[in-house]
């Protein structure tokens, strides 16, 4: 299709929907000059769902950590009074 123009446009249909369904992005496939279209249709959103994936990761951890902080402190302090009454 691509070398000699021939084809139907049933064919196209085909080729583009089977690229759409692997991610293609259908300008990317489309247009003639597509240096400036990402070829993938999610590749932008990827990487801002992976950063923001991970800063929320992150936060998780420190507040987990934090968490566990309060609670070996709370535990040393209770072991502590319990030692202090014996």
């Amino acid at each position: 299709m691509e070398l000699n123009g021939a084809g139907t446009i049933e064919t196209f249909l085909t080729l583009a929907q089977f690229y759409y369904r692997k991610g293609c992005n259908p300008a990317w496939i489309m247009l003639e000059n597509n240096a400036a279209v990402p070829m993938f249709l999610d590749a932008e959103v990827k990487a801002e769902d992976l950063a923001k994936d991970r800063s929320f990761l992150v936060s998780l951890k420190h507040q987990l950590e934090h968490h566990l902080d309060d609670n070996t402190t709370q535990k040393d302090s209770v072991a502590k009074d319990s030692a202090a009454v014996e």
